[in-house]
């Protein structure tokens, strides 16, 4: 009865795919008015995963659009021009441009490269008896007599 009196989840206001270029994702940010979404619990709003996950990925993106016009003291839409372009500073200048790069993979590129971002460590791979040689067998042994 209460999912019938609910209202219907919201509708994001776009795909979960990325954008060709980030000039047209700085646009769909700034003209929908993405920010206000920042703070608002996404699964309240009733958006899928794959929107949630579209979501994140814009807003890593604009962030780092944002910190290229601070750095650089130019508007954000030139910023994102210019990151969508090769780098006038040449293979070896501190600018990261995604070139050839699709947006997600210039996504992956930041991301996976990104110190900021705390990552889970690999567990340690266990002896061949399925067991870890630190911690002693917990069973009594069977086979003694006392």
């Amino acid at each position: 009865m209460n999912q019938a009196l609910s209202y219907p989840p919201r509708q994001a206001p776009f795909e979960s795919a990325l954008p060709k270029s980030l000039a047209l994702l700085w646009r769909e940010w700034d003209f929908k008015s993405l920010e206000q979404c920042r703070r608002v619990d996404k699964g309240r709003l009733g958006w899928t995963r794959n929107i949630r996950i579209g979501y994140e990925r814009r807003m890593y993106l604009v962030d780092k659009i944002m910190e290229r016009a601070d750095s650089c003291s130019i508007t954000i839409p030139e910023a994102a021009r210019r990151m969508d372009g090769p780098s006038r500073a040449g293979p070896n200048g501190n600018e990261m441009n995604r070139d050839s790069k699709s947006v997600y993979q210039f996504w992956k590129y930041l991301h996976d490269n990104d110190i900021s971002i705390q990552r889970r460590g690999s567990r340690k791979p266990q002896e061949q008896g399925g067991q870890d040689p630190k911690r002693p067998c917990s069973r009594p042994n069977l086979g003694e007599n006392h």
